[in-house]
């Protein structure tokens, strides 16, 4: 199942360092996978919290560049920006999803092949 985690944190690095023009990369340093300790389940996506201060929540605004914004305004009127729609960790899901699953079979079957020969 890490295999199938890490396909998906490989597409999507790829895809967020072709369509974004990233300039501190700290998006990119965020992206990773994660196993759970005591069950199977295992998570890829945006680290919130790290260890050391200066990278703290750096992934906290992926889904903003995932999906973008609409027109920001201030109480006053001013205009404060735009940011486009890059769509590139919802790409990644829709692209790496059958390669992660492909993944993820094959772990299994060496798996079950495994406990064959052990028992």
């Amino acid at each position: 199942m890490i295999e199938g985690a890490k396909v998906l944190v490989r597409i999507g690095k790829s895809n967020l360092r072709s369509r974004n023009d990233e300039h501190t990369g700290n998006l990119l340093q965020s992206m990773r996978w994660k196993s759970a300790r005591n069950s199977l389940a295992v998570y890829a996506g945006f680290e919130r919290s790290y260890k050391f201060e200066a990278l703290k929540g750096v992934g906290n605004h992926a889904h903003l560049v995932d999906r973008g914004t609409k027109d920001r305004y201030t109480k006053k009127g001013y205009f404060r920006g735009k940011m486009p729609a890059s769509y590139f960790w919802t790409d990644t899901r829709n692209e790496g999803g059958g390669e992660a699953m492909r993944s993820i079979e094959k772990g299994i079957i060496n798996m079950v092949e495994n406990l064959k020969m052990k028992y």
